[in-house]
């Protein structure tokens, strides 16, 4: 029971205290109908405020469940568009990779393709925010601290992972390490599928978490 049911019932039991020491002297004389009547109107009101008080409650808690569902299905369907990430991922990869098979001649068909996918992503990432922003209140303290793919971390390795790339390609610019640069990028490539996954993973369960 909440903090506030035991001072809410604290109260209530005083007050019928109380009325219990108007009735007493009401009932010990029957002839005192009229005083016994007020009594019992007295305590029908109270009785209706203490419904009246736990109903409110009781559709505030409901509405606040159902406010929360709905903003958390929101924030869900913007997560499921974040695989797009990966694929943005992957088409700078693709660059890459190409460029060192060429002689490190950049095919401009594979660098639109990546423009047209990083649109894509910055749509994605701007209604991830938004249905964030919308759903973060209803949010427990523990919910919003331990949430990992907040639209902060997926902003955040989008700007660093792409130009991480480009670096491990400079750096391991030689045919025969080539292997050192797959490692970079199946690491990042393992980092978003992973990042993706939690990510569903956990707004899923805080919708099926009764709050």
């Amino acid at each position: 029971m909440k903090r506030s049911d035991w001072v809410l019932l604290s109260a209530v039991g005083g007050g019928l205290f109380m009325a219990g020491a108007v009735w007493r002297p009401a009932f010990g004389d029957y002839s005192k109908f009229k005083d016994a009547m007020e009594c019992m109107s007295f305590l029908a009101t109270t009785v209706a405020a203490i419904v009246a008080i736990y109903t409110l409650r009781a559709w505030k808690d409901q509405f606040r469940h159902a406010e929360r569902f709905a903003t958390l299905r929101a924030v869900k369907d913007a997560i499921a568009d974040l695989h797009v990430y990966r694929k943005h991922l992957l088409s700078v990869v693709k660059i890459f990779r190409d460029a060192r098979a060429n002689g490190g001649k950049f095919d401009q068909q594979l660098i639109l393709r990546e423009e047209l996918i990083r649109q894509q992503l910055l749509s994605a990432l701007s209604t991830y925010r938004k249905a964030w922003a919308a759903a973060v209140a209803f949010f427990t303290p523990e919910e919003e601290q331990g949430f990992v793919g907040t639209p902060d971390a997926f902003m955040k390795l989008y700007r660093s992972r792409a130009r991480n790339i480009q670096t491990a390609h400079e750096q391991f610019s030689v045919s025969n390490q080539a292997s050192e640069f797959d490692a970079v990028v199946d690491a990042y490539d393992t980092e978003a599928k992973a990042l993706f996954l939690e990510t569903l993973e956990a707004i899923e369960t805080m919708i099926r978490r009764k709050i």
